[in-house]
């Protein structure tokens, strides 16, 4: 084998692992992305119209947070019992 070929063969490898990647990471963030948006519905059915600090904080949630928030979403009396920090 060349090197050309051997640079070729590396190269699509590359390319192909960077692509299934790129895949997973954005299924990943479209998941998160999804979780916002339905929690985002529920609160906002719930407690009323969301501020621009709530909607920015679920934007930024990670995937425990965002759990955490729609269990408690379901028993909350309040807007601010969902994002209560509990030690």
């Amino acid at each position: 084998m060349s090197v050309n070929e051997n640079f070729q063969n590396f190269f699509r490898d590359l390319t192909q692992t960077a692509h299934a990647k790129g895949q997973k990471v954005g299924r990943a963030e479209g998941r998160m992305e999804g979780q916002s948006a339905l929690l985002s519905h529920q609160l906002a059915r719930r407690f009323g119209p969301l501020d621009d600090a709530t909607q920015s904080r679920l934007m930024s949630a990670n995937p425990r947070q965002m759990k955490q928030w729609a269990e408690r979403v379901l028993t909350a009396a309040r807007l601010e019992d969902v994002f209560k920090s509990r030690h």
